[in-house]
């Protein structure tokens, strides 16, 4: 159970983290969104990472 539990837990504290920093830093979500331009899944047709 902790090995399901305890990852979902830090991936979902990690979006935040991200988005609050994206949101307050213009520099890093300019980078970000930088990034979101040019990326692409190299196994699939996933969405852009965590956010």
């Amino acid at each position: 159970m902790a090995a399901i539990v305890i990852p979902a837990t830090i991936v979902g504290h990690s979006r935040e983290s991200l988005r609050r920093k994206a949101a307050n830093d213009p520099h890093f979500r300019a980078l970000l969104e930088q990034d979101l331009a040019t990326w692409r899944d190299p196994y699939g047709d996933a969405g852009y990472g965590p956010l």
